[in-house]
């Protein structure tokens, strides 16, 4: 795209079967506002040189072959609002100096092999930041304080990473949150009770953590619900409340995953039962084969997880 004395505004090439690397010269189109290069096969790093690019708004490279870190340069981009770099190979951490980019809303870097800590300056200085991914990657720590104060954010996915630590009740005053991962981390400790507030919120996915403790019911009153998964936290307890099931009649929920408590039935004849290998395993019932007989011992077993009667599907 060119404007009327001929300057290059805008490179589209998505969705093509590019190969090759990016050429540095190409931070000589000083007054293009967007580079599209998603989808295509496009190797070696990120240039250095796109940090003269400071009218750039757009810079999609996601679906490609990059490698090597996010150049710190990028933070010289100081009219950035969109920056998509997922599913490639880059590597090293996400650099501080993204928090410079100030009209930032859109940040995409999930698939990729980044490492370190969330940066907690992101959230102190990009005061319009909407959507943050980072999910599949290596990440370690723990949530940022200062991304619960960022209520412009209708997306944070952080699933599959190293992350750790509890979640604060500040989540709560994510007002404006339509999509929640954390699935695939190491989060523990309760789940904060604190979703009253977060009418909007549509998915919410934290299964496979170390949460602990009940099921919050404030989950019942976010009507727009359509997903919410537990599954892999086997100390949560008790039962799913009331709120939550009566979303799937009345609300829009369509998918709810859990540890189902269970009870079955196991039984080994002529030798000796052993349930060590059964996680969360407790006896209800035992009782003695007839050793003169095909019987063997029997046992009835409770696996440890939440009771619910309305999941969609249990594990």
């Amino acid at each position: 795209e060119l404007d009327v004395n001929g300057e290059v505004l805008q490179i589209e090439l998505s969705q093509n079967e590019l190969s090759g690397s990016l050429p540095g010269e190409l931070s000589a189109f000083s007054d293009a506002f967007g580079f599209h290069f998603d989808s295509n096969f496009i190797h070696g790093s990120i240039p250095t040189q796109f940090g003269l690019l400071t009218n750039l708004r757009d810079l999609w490279l996601s679906d490609n072959k990059l490698k090597g870190s996010i150049p710190n340069e990028i933070g010289k981009m100081l009219q950035l609002r969109e920056l998509t770099l997922a599913a490639n190979g880059l590597t090293g951490k996400i650099p501080k100096s993204l928090s410079q980019a100030t009209h930032m809303h859109y940040i995409a870097l999930e698939d990729n092999d980044l490492k370190g800590t969330i940066p907690a300056a992101i959230f102190r200085s990009l005061t319009a930041l909407e959507t943050f991914h980072v999910s599949n990657n290596e990440l370690t720590g723990s949530i940022p304080e200062e991304l619960y104060d960022m209520t412009t954010l209708s997306t944070v996915r952080l699933s599959e990473n190293e992350l750790s630590g509890v979640i604060s009740e500040k989540l709560g005053q994510l007002i404006n949150l339509e999509s929640l991962h954390l699935t695939d981390n190491h989060f523990n400790g309760e789940i904060p009770d604190v979703f009253s507030e977060m009418d909007l919120l549509m998915e919410c996915k934290l299964g496979q953590n170390e949460f602990s403790g009940a099921i919050p019911s404030t989950l019942g009153e976010s009507l727009a619900l359509v997903e919410l998964a537990f599954e892999g936290n086997p100390k949560l307890t008790g039962d799913v409340p009331e709120e939550i099931c009566a979303l799937t009649e009345i609300g829009s929920l369509e998918a709810l995953t859990a540890d189902c408590y269970m009870e079955v039935l196991q039984s080994n004849k002529g030798g000796t039962l052993d349930l060590s290998n059964i996680d969360g395993a407790h006896v209800i019932k035992q009782q003695q084969g007839n050793k003169n007989e095909e019987e063997g011992d029997s046992v009835v077993i409770a696996l440890d997880g939440v009771i619910c009667e309305c999941c969609t599907e249990c594990f």
